[in-house]
């Protein structure tokens, strides 16, 4: 007879429930650490948790951090934020913005060359594949450049983006990004007088010319952009562009 004639299976057969099966929690280990961690059944590890929440999480508590810094001694913040860029809350946070970065390019290239719409891959970039954002600290504005916007926090941030936007062409190594503080204290400053919400420094050191790009961004400034080894003409090109000099580079440090 007709499919919708046949009684409910629950009427025919004694041993059916329409109720879900309940499967028991595994536990994983890692192969690598030995760390064990108990994931729901048919969850892959990693997965368990909400990824947009722990972007959340991580993006409070170095906004917590950058604000403690802020509120302290500017000494004892500068000993503070030396030893953060030495540790390995940088060396994580910049190792997770240069994968990141990788898996952003990786997807962009496959999507591309697949046909995928190009408002699917925006979305994408703009959901799992987002920069989390998170604010760490890189150095601390001496007050030459703290009075270039006195409206700014002295905490320069380093944001993933900051890091892993141009892969492939800036260094990818952690402890470049210790020069900052130097470039902060003793490079000399371009500002625009048509965008006062970015600031370039450039700085000589022993191995060439180094660059730092400052943007500010809601109440602090944060790093666009650090390269080093310049072209010889690169800092005068950039000041010939409607530039002009906020303040002389320091003598020390290089050729």
């Amino acid at each position: 007879g007709d499919l919708l004639d046949r009684a409910p299976a629950a009427e025919t057969d004694p041993s059916y429930t329409d109720e879900i099966p309940v499967e028991p929690p595994r536990t994983w280990v890692n192969s690598r650490t030995g760390e064990m961690t108990t994931v729901p059944a048919g969850i892959d590890p990693g997965w368990q948790t909400n990824p947009g929440r722990l972007r959340q999480r991580a993006r409070v508590l170095a906004e917590h951090l950058d604000d403690a810094l802020e509120a302290a001694d500017p000494d004892l913040a500068r000993v503070a934020v030396r030893d953060i860029v030495a540790g390995p809350i940088w060396q994580q946070h910049h190792a997770s913005a240069l994968q990141l970065a990788a898996n952003r390019k990786a997807f962009v290239v496959q999507a591309e060359a697949t046909g995928v719409p190009r408002s699917v891959i925006d979305h994408r970039l703009t959901s799992d594949l987002a920069w989390p954002e998170v604010p760490v600290a890189i150095g601390v504005a001496p007050p030459s450049i703290a009075s270039i916007r006195p409206d700014l926090k002295s905490i320069v941030v380093a944001r993933d983006w900051g890091i892993g936007h141009s892969i492939g062409r800036h260094s990818q190594d952690p402890s470049d990004w210790a020069r900052i503080q130097e470039i902060l204290d003793r490079g000399e400053v371009h500002i625009d007088p048509r965008d006062p919400n970015r600031i370039s420094l450039f700085a000589r050191f022993a191995t060439g010319e180094w660059v730092l790009f400052l943007k500010a961004l809601t109440d602090r400034w944060q790093v666009a952009s650090l390269f080093g080894n310049t072209k010889p003409n690169y800092r005068a090109n950039h000041l010939a562009k409607g530039k002009t000099i906020a303040r002389q580079e320091i003598v020390g440090g290089g050729p």
